[in-house]
């Protein structure tokens, strides 16, 4: 009877609604590591709402606020195609309706050096052209990254 309840509840559509958005963030969440990887603006570009903001905490003191996309893009075009990656170790996603938190730790590498390490906090909202990025908040730290 359990597995029967399971083999249902599988079934149904808010449950396979769920899983695609799912994979849809996720799917959206690994193109803007690519473009980063690759320094595609223009595939980092796709995957943002127009109200983007950025916040990264540095420290207990210091926090960056970039709300301008652009101020955001500029470094990727100078970058060297393959000199940064981001890599995730887990990906939490929760969703609600039209908007969606998902939670990254990451290690960061520049020229395959590892210069820092955190965690991403993604807020996204789907749209009609799907899943995009609306807010990131991120730390990084140079201690602790194993």
């Amino acid at each position: 009877m359990k597995y029967l309840l399971l083999f249902l509840l599988a079934l149904s559509p808010s449950f396979l609604q769920a899983q695609t958005d799912s994979l849809a963030i996720r799917h959206c969440i690994s193109e803007l590591f690519e473009g980063m990887h690759q320094s595609d603006t223009s595939r980092i570009k796709a995957c943002f709402s127009p109200h983007f903001r950025l916040v990264s905490i540095l420290d207990q003191d210091k926090v960056q606020i970039i709300t301008d996309f652009e101020a955001f893009l500029q470094p990727f075009t100078q970058i060297e195609a393959g000199s940064i990656e981001e890599r995730i170790l887990a990906c939490q996603i929760q969703i609600d309706g039209y908007l969606a938190t998902v939670w990254t730790p990451y290690l960061f590498f520049y020229k395959e050096k590892l210069l820092h390490c955190g965690v991403n906090a993604f807020q996204l909202h789907k749209t009609e052209g799907g899943w995009k990025i609306l807010h990131i908040t991120d730390t990084r730290r140079k201690e602790g990254c194993e």
